[in-house]
């Protein structure tokens, strides 16, 4: 009798132990979103998102791969909660933000820490593999503290694999294990490292790439009577995949543009140049006004654009910065309002933390859209991004 009893505690500690690693995330993320969204005004709010991004960058959180809640001790167990791709383009975006904010010890320490963490040496500590991968390169590109001797090596290892990646096909895969399709995300992790790449080492394979990913996407990915993209389409039939109008896809796609015209304006003054910044902005503003017309009556875009719901930050907030960045471009005042309408909604989904919330999780694959909304740093970092 006295083993029984022993056996049946240590079962009701096993289960007590399960149930609480489903339960305690749950309920901190109830309790971080009491009073959420009241602040006293802008300042205060872009103080509290500032010093929320300062704090993930110090031990960046980890965002779940996974889409369920409830018996998640099983995939962590096996190793699947988390995934390292996802992971690095929270880090690479985070980074970016950082970039972006007034120069300061604080700052510049964070900038190295981060680094430091895929590099060494100046080069990747593990070999670039993914889209993703290029995505952290190009942060680090870009920061004030980059330099030949902190990543010099990183950013030829990681144009040699994009261009390896290519090979046959003329354009990059998001998925080594589909490599005739093609997703919007890599557009926006792909491109703007490739052109920045190009300006910074005057490779012009590089940028021919980049022309390649852009143009294809833009010819075949996009809807030939709304101008929005699909999440993904097969390159040889040029089938679409997935949805048309996923608010993060069209979020890698405008911040993919943007990042990369910026440094087309870096680079040298061609007439092959000229020719690439003058098509991708007719693109960028055609767009931009298509992007206007799915803009809920609160400021926010959804998880899919034509189906009106409570919004996702993520998207948001990729898209404000596009906007905000469009309006600085063309001087035009609508897309100033579209970036100001959705600080508005960013603001009431941010918790009193700094943190922004109700950002959609990971994709499971194409169709297979995470019903999951919570605090994500990439969601955190673009939005900040459009407040600099």
């Amino acid at each position: 009798m006295a083993a029984l009893i022993v056996v049946l505690a240590l079962l009701m500690s096993c289960a007590a132990v399960i149930a609480a690693v489903d339960a305690v995330p749950l309920l901190r993320r109830w309790v971080l979103r009491i009073h959420i969204g009241q602040w006293a005004g802008d300042e205060e709010w872009k103080a509290a998102v500032e010093k929320a991004l300062l704090n993930m960058a110090k031990n960046t959180p980890r965002v779940p791969a996974s889409q369920h809640e409830r018996l998640t001790f099983i995939e962590r167990v096996k190793g699947i909660y988390y995934s390292d791709r996802l992971q690095l383009w929270q880090e690479a975006y985070t980074l970016a933000a950082l970039n972006g904010l007034p120069p300061s010890g604080q700052r510049d320490g964070l900038i190295e820490k981060m680094i430091s963490k895929r590099f060494d040496g100046g080069e990747w500590i593990a070999a670039p593999d993914s889209p993703e991968c290029a995505a952290f390169a190009w942060a680090v590109l870009i920061s004030p503290l980059y330099s030949e001797q902190l990543a010099g090596g990183a950013m030829r290892e990681t144009a040699e694999y994009l261009k390896s990646a290519a090979g046959e096909n003329g354009t990059v895969p998001y998925n080594k294990a589909a490599p005739a399709i093609r997703y919007v995300d890599t557009v926006g992790m792909v491109c703007p490292f490739l052109a920045e790449y190009a300006a910074a080492f005057g490779d012009s394979g590089a940028l021919a790439l980049c022309e390649r990913q852009m143009r294809e996407y833009c010819e075949y990915g996009l809807h030939n009577q709304f101008n929005i993209p699909v999440h993904c389409f097969g390159q040889n039939n040029l089938v679409p995949m997935g949805i048309y109008g996923w608010g993060r896809g069209c979020g890698w796609l405008a911040v993919g543009m943007m990042n990369t015209f910026k440094a087309l304006l870096k680079s040298q003054s061609t007439p092959e140049i000229k020719q690439l910044q003058l098509y991708l902005l007719k693109k960028m503003v055609a767009y931009a006004d298509s992007l206007l017309g799915y803009q809920t009556d609160q400021g926010s875009w959804c998880r899919q654009l034509s189906v009106w719901d409570f919004g996702e930050t993520s998207a948001t907030g990729m898209l404000a910065y596009y906007m905000k960045s469009m309006h600085r471009l063309t001087g035009m005042e609508k897309y100033g309002e579209a970036a100001r309408r959705a600080d508005v909604f960013l603001m009431k989904c941010t918790r009193k933390n700094g943190a922004l919330d109700y950002a959609q999780g990971d994709t499971a694959g194409i169709g297979f859209y995470s019903v999951r909304l919570d605090a994500m740093p990439a969601a955190q970092a673009f939005c900040l991004m459009g407040l600099q």
